[in-house]
């Protein structure tokens, strides 16, 4: 859960960032400000940034990011099942095997 909150505040301080960085490369200036007042995120002390003084990723960036996340937890949660279908599959197999082996050998007729 801890894991889960940490990973949450990065992505959001992530896309604060990025909004705020689209918002002073297009020029706007006092909204730069505003939106660091009101979203938590410093500007520069004494300057509102200019294009490409935000080191933080673009938000194509942070999009392929998710969508990467995404499919690794698709990707976990197919190998995760087929673990637990191998799991039972073998288990049937064992009891199967403890039933056969229980009977004993086979009679031969005649």
């Amino acid at each position: 859960m801890h894991e889960l909150t940490s990973r949450a505040r990065r992505e959001r301080r992530e896309l604060n960032a990025a909004v705020r960085g689209y918002l002073a490369a297009a020029g706007y200036k006092l909204s730069v400000l505003t939106f660091g007042e009101e979203a938590g995120v410093a500007a520069p002390t004494g300057a509102v940034p200019g294009p490409g003084a935000d080191a933080a990723p673009s938000l194509p960036e942070l999009l392929r990011r998710d969508a990467e996340r995404a499919g690794a937890l698709a990707a976990a949660a197919a190998a995760e099942a087929e673990r637990a279908r191998m799991a039972a599959e073998l288990a049937a197999a064992q009891a199967r095997a403890a039933e056969l082996q229980a009977r004993g050998p086979p009679r031969r007729g005649g």
